[in-house]
């Protein structure tokens, strides 16, 4: 018997590889990809097992009316902006669980490298990697330290009861 997942949205290529042959090889679910929920909302409220790709596609499939593997759209939205997202982990304290942030330039060694990032970015849209930050930049951006390596933070984890 086959599980159908639908995932709904786009993602970067490696992304989309990964679920068109890495995830149906290991789980041999049937994998259903759709890119515009516009054209599929009745169907996509048949599906028991419906996973946005990105905030972006999270946003559409509420205001779609489709029950989709997300949180609440309050949580949606705190995730999506790089401040209330960094509020929401030092007022539960999981400050270990993320990249250092820094709150002015005084704060940062010289020569270390950050990430500069729009408080709404999607993707890294608008981010950049610097070593040379501006006053200015911490009132509109969030400026954490930059990781090396492949280490990647998951913001969201969903369970069902």
């Amino acid at each position: 018997m086959y599980m159908t997942l639908v995932f709904y949205g786009n993602h970067s290529s490696e992304w989309m590889n990964v679920l068109n042959n890495d995830l149906s090889i290991s789980l041999n679910p049937r994998i259903n990809i759709i890119y515009n929920h516009r054209a599929f909302t009745s169907k996509l409220k048949t599906f028991k097992y419906v996973i946005p790709l990105m905030e972006k596609h999270m946003i559409e499939l509420h205001n779609g009316g489709v029950k989709a593997m997300m949180p609440d759209i309050d949580t949606i939205r705190t995730f999506m902006c790089k401040r209330k997202f960094f509020d929401y982990v030092v007022k539960f304290n999981l400050l270990d669980n993320i990249p250092k942030t820094f709150k002015s330039p005084n704060d940062i060694r010289d020569n270390k490298m950050v990430i500069v990032k729009p408080y709404n970015f999607n993707s890294g849209v608008g981010m950049r990697i610097t070593d040379t930050v501006f006053d200015f930049e911490f009132k509109y951006q969030i400026v954490q330290e930059y990781v090396h390596g492949n280490t990647e933070y998951c913001a969201y984890i969903v369970a069902k009861d």
